[in-house]
């Protein structure tokens, strides 16, 4: 076992509970999947749930277990929680979650070999930044949220060359 294999199992240690990730994941989708729809519930609830988990699922043609998977994951549970509206519901939780995702995309650089996952998780935390209440009205807030926005938007387009790359060089 690697360093980070042991630290990935670290931070898998901070996920909650099955059925409160069932939950923050039904909220994200019902309250952000229509202004973002680049992640799909299958995506969600067929290939990430089940593999950190542990729950059986048909077909797993890829592995979904690296640490940009664990780093949308955690913020898909970021803004779910941000967005709960029940009682005891609190920003803290939410902020942790945040916290935990950013240290799991820390783990595979994401500048060398970007991937979706990673861009996914960029354009997670430009909406978990422009709506979480911490500097929500200072400029630099909206700055950071701009340049997660912009960073996903051009490691998008790296790996859109990468994949016109291969597909006509090989």
């Amino acid at each position: 076992m690697g360093p980070t294999t042991g630290i990935l199992g670290m931070i898998e240690s901070h996920l909650p509970p099955w059925e409160r990730a069932f939950v923050l994941c039904e909220i994200y989708f019902a309250e952000v999947s229509w202004i973002y729809r680049g992640i799909t519930r299958a995506q969600v609830f067929d290939d990430l749930l089940p593999t950190f988990y542990k729950k059986h699922t048909v077909y797993a043609p890829e592995d979904h277990s690296g640490p940009h998977n664990l780093a949308l994951l955690f913020a898909i549970f970021a803004i779910g929680a941000l967005l709960e509206t029940t009682q005891g519901a609190s920003n803290d939780e939410a902020e942790h979650y945040h916290q935990i995702a950013r240290a799991a995309v820390c783990l595979q650089p994401i500048l060398e070999k970007p991937s979706l996952v990673a861009i996914q998780t960029l354009r997670l935390w430009s909406i978990y930044n422009g709506m979480s209440d911490g500097d929500a009205n200072s400029e630099k807030s909206m700055e950071m949220t701009w340049s997660l926005v912009t960073l996903a938007a051009r490691l998008s387009q790296t790996v859109r060359w990468n994949l016109f790359f291969l597909n006509h060089h090989l």
